[in-house]
């Protein structure tokens, strides 16, 4: 998506909201409302949601670097054996089969380098060498050998979250979940979900500060 043809399309809603907002008043004060009136208030909603949905990829762009994600692990059961337990799709049933974990496959442009101070993806530097990974189109959730999980997404772009999802992910076996979340295996044998806040919808990006 160009940025012009959207902020174009905001230009011309700001304007036509600016237009029928004394109609709209006038229709308050008589108490009635005309149908064409209602009709254009409700194209006018529908755009301005359409807007927030197709801007969402900005916004993760915008946010990612800096935002705190809010990284969350959750066990799901105690232990591996014991996956019929948790409630989940069959998909992820083979991680009771795995044992050996792939090596870090990561975006072009976002492979990690050794430096003199450790590892680093551009100017983020990682806490432990690069692992294993786990991802799709969306997100690539990546590990180090001292249990840093580092967040990357595809926006417009790919970028990285600065800071770490969580430093307590020492994985045996990871599988992906979906763009906001991943199922693995520590090494205490637990199963355990590694979620974060993905900014979605329009009411999430609603809630976002204006300034950032």
């Amino acid at each position: 998506m160009e940025t012009g043809p959207l902020s174009q399309r905001v230009a011309a809603w700001r304007k036509e909201q600016a237009q029928i907002q004394p109609q709209v008043q006038r229709a308050l004060a008589e108490g009635t409302f005309a149908e064409d009136l209602a009709k254009r208030l409700e194209g006018l909603r529908a755009e301005g949601q359409a807007l927030l949905v197709e801007a969402l990829p900005y916004a993760r762009e915008r946010l990612l670097p800096s935002r705190d994600l809010h990284g969350t692990v959750t066990v799901l059961a105690p232990d591996i054996a014991k996956i019929g337990e948790a409630a989940l799709p069959e998909e992820v049933r083979d991680l009771a089969e795995r044992r050996e974990l792939p090596e870090p496959v990561l975006p072009d442009g976002m492979e990690p380098d050794l430096g003199d101070e450790g590892w680093h993806i551009g100017t983020a530097r990682l806490k432990g060498m690069p692992y294993t990974s786990v991802g799709g189109e969306e997100t690539v959730f990546l590990f180090t050998d001292e249990g840093a999980c580092y967040l990357l997404e595809h926006n417009l772009s790919w970028q990285m979250a600065s800071e770490p999802l969580s430093e307590e992910a020492f994985v045996t076996r990871v599988v992906l979940e979906s763009p906001a979340s991943c199922l693995f295996v520590d090494v205490d044998g637990r199963l355990c979900r590694l979620s974060y806040v993905r900014l979605e919808t329009a009411q999430q990006l609603m809630q976002e500060p204006l300034y950032a």
